[in-house]
């Protein structure tokens, strides 16, 4: 009897701290703050049945056992901004993962807005399989605000942040790079058409060409340092067993095998790449003469397409402004089959692909337009591209 007792309040109080734990603001902790919450309690329930308490005294220690936890997990994360005067941490926190061509264009508009931003970068694939949640996420700890996806991230970030930029000229430019209008807008659902038929494309792709993981585990951050070294090691020991869960679900969510639909999805992109074509013939950017978030979003979703001109890009990622040099590390090793091959190559001759590469070249600053900006003479071109492991 006393043991149910002891177990049925330790589950209550749990799954109260299970839940503090699922907050996104501090997903970086959310394993310790689980482990040290079953650690306190299992010792408290135990303690209980082998004493056999009473039900007094199990009232009366059990708040015992919820101070020791809730201290030690708010010593370690901090007091809520809420009571404080003052957060000497960056306002912005984004959680993201290594790979992701989505943090990549959230994390790009916070460069060049020079946001005060700290990245968490967690695992990928642990943070959607074990808590539901897909990334990026964005936390602002002066507006007590958590905003997931990057379009809403994106226009959160135009209306809150960009206004308040206290230099005039940054203030200018970056209520130009995220002004929406009906042109702006239209193009949102334009590439997330190409996002989707990217993920499809690329998972397929992926399975593939990467019978060895060698793809997914450097995507995930198993050698990511950013990344916690429990979240790598699981990663790296289990990966095996995740890429079969991730390729059963893709499979049947994606429909991988259905040949003509994804031929389909092969025509839409190609479709989706001639409408940027389209618009930049008659702009130096997709949405006119100055950058836009549009041209940020889509430099960055059309970098998985380019891997080696710029994911592992020598000496330097230019990916993340090459704050994860284990991409172009993988260099060597990275596997690329004709498909991938011919989308690169042909992306090089295209404008749409010469934008995103401009793009990528400036990565960290506003672009210059200047006379110099139709070249490319820093990418090669097309066929000689060096693919250490190209196959044949």
């Amino acid at each position: 009897m006393m043991v149910s007792i002891l177990l049925l309040l330790n589950a209550g109080v749990l799954g109260y701290f299970l839940w503090l734990t699922a907050r996104p603001d501090t997903s970086s902790l959310s394993g310790w703050r689980v482990l040290w919450s079953i650690t306190v309690f299992s010792i408290f329930w135990i303690s209980g049945a082998y004493f056999q308490w009473s039900v007094l005294t199990v009232l009366l220690l059990l708040p015992l056992a919820v101070v020791i936890v809730w201290t030690a997990i708010r010593a370690r994360v901090g007091v809520p901004q809420s009571h404080v005067y003052a957060d000497p941490r960056p306002r912005f926190q984004l959680i993201s993962l290594p790979g992701s061509h989505y943090g990549e264009k959230v994390r790009w508009i916070l460069d060049l807005l020079q946001a005060p931003y700290e990245e968490c970068v967690v695992g990928g694939f642990l943070t959607s399989f074990f808590r539901g949640r897909s990334l990026p996420i964005l936390v602002d700890r002066k507006g007590c605000a958590t905003i997931g996806n990057s379009p809403e991230i994106i226009m959160y970030l135009g209306a809150v942040h960009a206004p308040s930029i206290e230099d005039p000229v940054l203030r200018q430019n970056a209520l130009k790079l995220m002004k929406r209008d009906e042109e702006t807008v239209k193009w949102e659902q334009r590439l997330q058409n190409i996002g989707v038929a990217i993920q499809g494309w690329g998972y397929l792709q992926t399975m593939k060409h990467d019978p060895a993981g060698i793809i997914s585990k450097h995507l995930w951050g198993v050698y990511t340092p950013q990344v916690t070294w429990l979240e790598r090691t699981i990663l790296d020991k289990c990966s095996t067993w995740f890429k079969e869960v991730l390729h059963n679900d893709t499979s049947s969510f994606l429909k991988l095998t259905d040949e003509d639909l994804q031929e389909r999805r092969l025509q839409e992109l190609s479709k989706a790449l001639d409408e940027v074509d389209a618009a930049l013939a008659k702009h130096k950017f997709i949405t006119g003469d100055h950058l836009s978030y549009i041209d940020i979003g889509f430099a960055a979703q059309a970098a998985p397409l380019m891997p080696y001109s710029v994911l592992l890009a020598k000496p330097n990622s230019l990916f993340a402004n090459g704050r994860f040099p284990e991409f172009s590390d993988a260099r060597e090793i990275w596997p690329q089959g004709p498909e991938g091959k011919k989308m690169e190559d042909n992306l090089h001759k295209r404008p749409c692909g010469q934008l995103a590469l401009r793009l990528y070249a400036q990565r960290g600053k506003w672009p210059d337009i200047s006379a110099t900006w139709p070249t490319l003479d820093s990418f090669p071109k097309g066929h000689d591209i060096e693919r250490p492991n190209e196959e044949k």
